[in-house]
């Protein structure tokens, strides 16, 4: 039987049979995008790898593999891969953009900023319109070229963190990685010392910043903290830097997903939470309903662009969402602004909050809603079972309302943040390359259209 290549560069029998579910959303994907000439090379691996090694020869490259992907419709494409380069572990990114971008391909060019493997840090593929970055090239962490070489790290840490010269020299690994938005590292130092340290994109440096100041610093009475959280420990506004202390602990994700683990353990995040909600801090970005109205009308662009079949149904689900949001009471606290099971740390019988780079004033209700969509994404990739979701979302709003002064933690506050969350998480399957997106994708959005409509 003959072979052929589809428009993404996969092979397929002479009859196409082939191709699975994920293949053939993404062709038909290309097939509507026609703005970004790129596209169908980005989401093929194959074709990346070949189009890269062109430009690059003789260094050869193999092993292709996507960590991440964000896409915007009609706009830009961009793809995190993990590559070999003649047999060497590189991390590169690549942005398609408009095929009449000409301005920003050559910005990208002129913007390379050091030598890589294979010359410049970064190639543009023209005849795609595509721009390659190799790490730590990346056109928005400028600081990420400072805090990657060991000398520059040095001085930077030493004007950013002026008391603590015990991580000046500290060694660094990677937690995290989103290019263009947000680098995670752990900071190794002298006797064991740790600290997580951030390079942010302008923009989300600057609310990051306010959160670290407004929840990562002691407020003026030096009461004893009724949560723990990271304390800032420096920061450096010219490198887009964020250094907080590391915190100890076991990840509750990570109980909850261990079959002999207690769900009731969820009552500590609960109430923590809570004790989070109930600090009178400043500074920090409003989160209103119009907000989130936003963030939904942006998901539902995107879920109708990759899968538009499904494009009524989300924009049913995030319209009765944002109805319900909109009425409720108001009430405002500081939020955790992205709270789920893997911010929480567990050290005996006392949780700890972390990762606090989305917080912002806003309804309660929000974070708990959260929360509560993780734990149904959980249930619906397999990762524990309905019934460990379920007691663990009582577990976690029974905690809150023990330590709450107010009644937001009703499953009628709550419910409809849940529906709103899930439908911003239900792409997730997409830009992480699952090969069965499509199901989970929808599987999702049936789930958030379900959670809505249990009143």
């Amino acid at each position: 039987m003959t072979l052929a290549r589809n428009e993404l560069g996969q092979k397929v029998t002479a009859r196409g049979a082939e191709r699975s579910p994920a293949d053939a959303a993404d062709a038909a994907l290309v097939a509507r995008e026609t703005n970004l000439p790129g596209l169908a090379t980005l989401l093929a691996p194959e074709a990346f790898a070949a189009a890269f090694a062109a430009a690059v020869a003789p260094v050869t490259v193999r092993r292709p593999s996507v960590r991440y992907l964000r896409y915007k419709p009609d706009t830009s494409c961009l793809v995190l891969y993990q590559v070999e380069l003649d047999g060497n572990d590189a991390t590169v990114y690549a942005r398609a953009h408009r095929a009449t971008a000409h301005e920003k391909l050559a910005g990208a060019s002129a913007q390379t900023v050091a030598a890589s493997p294979v010359g410049p840090s970064t190639l543009v593929l023209r005849e795609l319109s595509v721009a390659v970055h190799l790490f730590p090239d990346d056109r928005r962490l400028r600081g990420l070229q400072h805090l990657t070489d060991p000398e520059r790290r040095r001085r930077l840490l030493k004007k950013a963190l002026p008391g603590n010269p015990e991580l000046w020299s500290a060694d660094l690994r990677t937690l995290r990685y989103k290019p263009e938005r947000r680098f995670v590292g752990v900071l190794d130092g002298e006797e064991g010392r740790r600290a997580v340290v951030k390079v942010h994109a302008e923009q989300e440096f600057r609310r990051a910043l306010e959160a670290a100041r407004a929840l990562g610093e002691d407020e003026p009475s030096a009461a004893p903290r009724a949560v723990r959280l990271p304390r800032m420990l420096g920061c450096s506004p010219r490198r887009g830097l964020v250094a907080s202390e590391w915190l100890d602990g076991r990840s509750l994700e990570e109980t909850l997903r261990d079959p002999d683990g207690d769900s009731g353990h969820a009552a500590l995040a609960g109430a923590a939470l809570a004790a989070l909600h109930a600090q009178s801090r400043q500074g920090l970005k409003r989160y209103s309903g119009g907000d989130i109205a936003q963030r939904l009308r942006e998901e539902v662009d995107t879920i109708a662009h990759i899968e538009p079949d499904l494009a009524g149904l989300a924009a049913e689900v995030a319209a009765h969402a944002a109805e319900e949001i909109a009425g409720a009471p108001p009430l405002e606290c500081p939020l955790h602004g992205d709270f789920s099971a893997d911010q929480v740390l567990l050290r005996g019988n006392e949780a700890a909050i972390i990762d606090l780079d989305e917080a912002a004033y806003g309804r309660p209700a929000a974070d708990l809603g959260s929360f509560v969509a993780r734990l149904e994404i959980e249930a619906l990739r397999g990762r524990m079972s309905g019934k460990r979701s379920r007691e663990a979302t009582d577990a976690l709003l029974g905690g809150y309302r023990g330590a709450a002064n107010h009644g937001e933690a009703t499953w009628e506050r709550v419910r409809p943040h849940a529906a709103a969350a899930l439908l911003r998480l239900a792409p997730e399957p997409f830009r992480y390359r699952h090969p069965q997106w499509p199901r989970l994708l929808r599987e999702t959005v049936e789930r958030a259209q379900g959670i809505g409509a249990d009143g």
